[in-house]
C-alpha cells in the first residue's frame, strides 16, 4: 500500500516510515500513523528526530503545504528580528 523510505539515524540505526499521500483513504492514513507511532516508541526517538522523519515522508500536496509552512515560519523569524 504505501512505498517506504531509509533513514540512517544519528546513532547509525535504520529507520524504515512509509510515505505519507494524503490521496489515501481515512483508514489508510490512521494505518500509517499507528504504525510512524510504533517506530518513534520502538526506537525512543526525541521529538526532533520524529518530527524531522515525519516531514521527510510526506508526498504531494502534503509536501506542498509543509514547504509552505516553512515559507510562512522564516517570514516571521525574519520579521521578529
Amino acid at each position: 500500500m504505501f512505498s517506504t523510505q531509509k533513514f540512517i539515524l544519528f546513532y547509525r540505526a535504520e529507520v524504515y516510515i512509509s510515505y505519507f499521500d494524503e490521496n489515501k483513504n481515512v483508514e489508510a492514513y490512521l494505518e500509517w500513523e499507528t504504525k510512524v507511532d510504533q517506530i518513534f516508541e520502538k526506537y525512543q526517538l526525541d521529538e526532533f528526530s520524529r518530527f524531522f522523519l515525519v516531514t521527510l515522508s510526506f508526498q504531494e500536496y502534503a509536501r506542498s503545504w509543509w514547504t509552505q509552512m516553512e515559507t510562512m515560519l522564516e517570514l516571521v523569524e525574519n520579521q521578529k528580528s
